[in-house]
């Protein structure tokens, strides 16, 4: 028979590796819900994006993923290009389609990175969001990308010099209504004329506070 010490101890021991348990579910919950929010963060995969464009072998594979290296040396999705013509572009999954006007006048931001001869880069749309009834509008870069983490961060709203399918600027009524159903979002990953590998890291959709306060 198990003296009173010896069960006092084991209860004690089993409400121990009861709240160990606890925590440790707790910690992957909060991982799992920087994933699925407004944001990709990358920490255990590529988040469900794609790439469309000349790499990886055409459009719609999966990038590479890396747990290392990213901002912060955590995950992050990188893709080589093919060299075979034309741009290739991030592409975000489908959490971020539909009604963002949430995030009108917020903040688009994340971070490039590109490993190339950087000796012949070339000028395209950066960043496109499209909507359902076939109306875009795009950003294009004042620098490129670096060969360590660059942070680009944009106004969802006429502060930032988004262009329409015309390219003119684009008005924040247009703005609201490719805002208020988003079909896609492209983000350039290659810049140089010739071989070169693009990775994306901290992608995340901010909205704007300031009314609320």
């Amino acid at each position: 028979m198990k003296s009173k010490t010896e069960n006092i101890l084991n209860v004690l021991l089993a409400s121990l590796i009861s709240l160990i348990a606890i925590g440790c579910t707790d910690d992957r919950d909060e991982e799992a819900a920087e994933e699925t929010s407004n944001s990709s963060e990358f920490l255990t995969g590529v988040d469900g994006w794609t790439i469309e464009g000349d790499a990886e072998g055409g459009t719609g594979v999966i990038p590479n993923f890396s747990e290392i290296n990213g901002v912060g040396n955590s995950g992050y999705i990188y893709a080589k290009d093919d060299v075979a013509g034309g741009v290739w572009y991030f592409v975000a999954p489908s959490k971020y389609h539909g009604d963002k006007t949430i995030f009108f006048d917020g903040k688009v931001e994340f971070y490039l990175i590109q490993d190339s001869s950087m000796q012949d880069q070339f000028f395209a749309d950066d960043l496109l969001i499209e909507g359902v009834a076939g109306e875009r509008i795009a950003l294009r870069f004042d620098s490129y990308p670096k060969e360590n983490w660059t942070k680009y961060q944009f106004f969802l709203s006429s502060k930032s010099q988004w262009r329409d399918e015309s390219d003119n600027i684009a008005s924040n009524n247009k703005i609201k209504r490719v805002l208020s159903s988003v079909s896609k979002i492209m983000i350039r990953g290659e810049f140089e004329d010739g071989p070169d590998t693009g990775g994306l890291d901290g992608f995340q959709l901010i909205e704007d506070n300031s009314s609320k306060y």
